[in-house]
């Protein structure tokens, strides 16, 4: 696929010469960072703790697995550090795979809920592919950011890098995602679009700020207008303060002019195009 090592011909890169977060390829000896930045990204986040309590056992389950995908041909990691501090620890990175890249369930940590952690990944595995199979696309699997440095553009700085990447393609690429309710506003400013939308119910009962019982909306659908005039109603506070929302993204690299022209809930006037 385009994004292979030519495109990090520079080991660093510096999106703002101004800013000390810097972006580059992550490597195998990144993993334990990783694992951690990950865990303290998604440390409220109650499905998450469904799936990935915060245990040692969830740690060394993502030190292992990321270890075994980032050699991975199919797999491909990018982070970005902060060079203000000496040791330049890694404060967000992001994992994004061709179609190739494995796709069935792996075996939880241990303290997990598997069942409920198998029904979200397989339906999200079907949801990936019924919109997006048989299209040259990259899925965007993961971006975990440090709390601390939510807000200061290292999320951003690995999306534009991704999309002008696919913008760089020459046939075209398209982009898909999951995206929680702190991501959300970056994708639609970035473009992307919601194309559909399922509800999981937790019935487990959590110590945590939304309550006893935990939900999650996974958000795919292909009538984006439709949908775009209906989330006034799906996202209100009820639902932000008694569950948590997934979204499913695409983005069509080659139409980013005709997203001007959908109406949908995000302000365009603040649209953001990538570097070129």
């Amino acid at each position: 696929m385009p994004a292979d090592d030519k495109h990090f011909s520079r080991r660093d890169y510096h999106s703002n010469s101004s800013s000390p977060l810097i972006l580059r390829k992550a490597t195998s000896s990144d993993v334990a960072a990783l694992a951690e930045v990950y865990l303290s990204s998604f440390a409220k986040s109650p499905w998450s703790n469904i799936v990935f309590p915060y245990s040692k056992a969830s740690y060394d389950w993502w030190r292992f697995s990321l270890a075994k995908e980032i050699k991975n041909p199919n797999s491909h990691f990018l982070c970005v550090y902060d060079s203000s501090i000496p040791w330049q620890p890694i404060v967000s990175w992001a994992q994004w795979d061709d179609p190739n890249a494995l796709t069935k369930a792996p075996l939880w940590p241990a303290g997990a809920d598997a069942k409920a952690a198998n029904c979200f990944f397989n339906l999200s595995i079907d949801t990936h592919e019924r919109h997006m199979r048989g299209r040259k696309h990259w899925y965007m699997r993961n971006v975990s950011t440090r709390p601390e440095y939510e807000g200061k553009g290292a999320a951003g700085q690995l999306l534009r890098w991704l999309i002008d990447r696919a913008d760089a393609d020459a046939d075209g690429c398209e982009l898909y995602l999951e995206a929680s309710p702190v991501g959300r506003p970056i994708y639609e400013r970035l473009g992307f679009v919601e194309v559909d939308r399922v509800v999981l119910k937790s019935e487990v009962k959590r110590e945590g700020s939304l309550g006893e019982k935990e939900y999650m909306e996974y958000i795919e659908s292909e009538d984006n207008e439709k949908v775009a005039n209906s989330l006034a109603t799906k996202i209100g506070d009820e639902l932000l303060l008694n569950g948590e929302i997934l979204e499913c993204s695409h983005f069509d690299s080659k139409a980013k002019q005709e997203l001007l022209d959908v109406k949908r809930l995000t302000d365009f006037d603040n649209f953001i195009t990538p570097d070129t």
